[in-house]
């Protein structure tokens, strides 16, 4: 159950995006989260810096959130 404001909440959050997530996909935390904090923030601008090879990995996880 997730319940915002608790400990569990993103870890919970978190574990249910990657159940639902196809499995080419790894969700990494800190990008998730990173999004998030943006889109909680709203109207903010998030530039995500990324090894080369892992950049279309980010841009899906940025599409799907």
């Amino acid at each position: 159950h997730l319940v915002p404001g608790t400990p569990t909440f993103f870890p919970a959050l978190l574990a249910h995006v990657r159940d639902l997530a196809p499995p080419s996909l790894p969700v990494d935390p800190v990008v998730f989260q990173s999004i998030l904090r943006c889109l909680i923030a709203g109207e903010k601008h998030l530039l995500l810096r990324a090894p080369e090879q892992d950049v279309r990995l980010v841009v899906k996880l940025a599409f799907l959130v």
